[in-house]
């Protein structure tokens, strides 16, 4: 038996951390986290008086590497095995199990905009899903947990900015793990920077990768998080502060010159994203010389 949890074997580990001040007050932190080998006997219900400890309740990732196990998140079943990532929010009703000899690493966090994380990610991939670059995700969780068993280990703001890639490695896989290849996505973002002084639609775009609008319009927002709409959009808003910030075009100009028909369509969207006119914003940086 292992620090009186049934089913937790040697040579499992597990690590308390006491976050600061101002941790709490500004970064990703972590209470507690650890490698657990278990058997078929581990278990653990969030309603018992140990998960009421404040350390507890927090939000918990788990990466299986090997076995499997089943879960009961917010009265929902789950199955979870080899190479999935578990997202709990430890203050809702969780309870889990071994349904074999299981290997896991996991995490409990809080702190800056976790829950900001948790909502979109669970929207984005349910509470339970495979990791197709498991390897990449393990390895980064181990040397967060291995730092945090080290006397003297990193600073709490690196221990921040490692749980910040962790969980963007979560929401945008892809661009977490820097694997930028001819995907039906790589290929769409090339094609609208190739054409966005153009008029732009959701299907000319997915034409040119050969998928449905609404098959490419599903795939483009799980690989960015953004619809290819508002993609479009904020790099149309990009390159117009840059051109009226280093060129002389009037607005006019710059708004056929961003894929827009007429300089008052151009107007509207520019101040609804960025808060004010085209010229009033080109006033304002010269003037400040940003």
């Amino acid at each position: 038996m292992f620090y009186n949890e049934k089913g937790v074997l040697a040579p499992s580990a597990k690590y308390f951390l006491t976050p600061s001040g101002i941790a709490r007050e500004l970064f990703f932190y972590i209470t507690r986290c650890g490698h657990y080998f278990c058997d078929s006997r581990y278990s653990y219900n969030g309603q018992t008086s140990e998960g009421q400890v404040s350390s507890r309740r927090t939000f918990l990732l788990f990466y299986i590497r090997s076995g499997s196990m089943a879960l009961r998140l917010d009265g929902r079943l789950y199955k979870a095995s080899d190479h999935h990532a578990v997202l709990i929010d430890c203050r809702r009703p969780q309870e889990y199990y071994a349904t074999s000899d299981l290997e896991f690493i996991w995490i409990h966090f809080d702190g800056a905009n976790s829950r900001a994380f948790y909502e979109k990610i669970v929207q984005m991939r349910d509470k339970v899903f495979a990791v197709h670059d498991g390897g990449v995700l393990f390895r980064a969780m181990h040397e967060l947990v291995s730092d945090c068993g080290r006397a003297g280990g990193l600073p709490e703001i690196v221990r921040s900015q490692r749980m910040y890639a962790i969980l963007c490695q979560l929401l945008l896989p892809r661009t977490a793990a820097g694997r930028y290849g001819a995907s039906p996505v790589d290929r769409a973002l090339d094609y609208i920077r190739l054409h966005l002084g153009e008029k732009l639609t959701i299907r000319d775009v997915a034409d040119s990768v050969g998928l449905s609008p609404s098959h490419f319009s599903r795939l483009f927002h799980s690989a960015t998080a953004l619809s290819p709409y508002e993609y479009i959009l904020l790099q149309r808003m990009d390159r117009a502060k840059t051109l009226l910030v280093t060129t002389t075009y009037s607005v006019k100009e710059i708004a056929y010159m961003v894929g827009y028909g007429n300089e008052a369509t151009f107007t509207t969207a520019f101040s609804d994203k960025v808060g004010v006119s085209p010229r009033a914003y080109r006033k304002l940086v010269n003037y400040l010389d940003l």
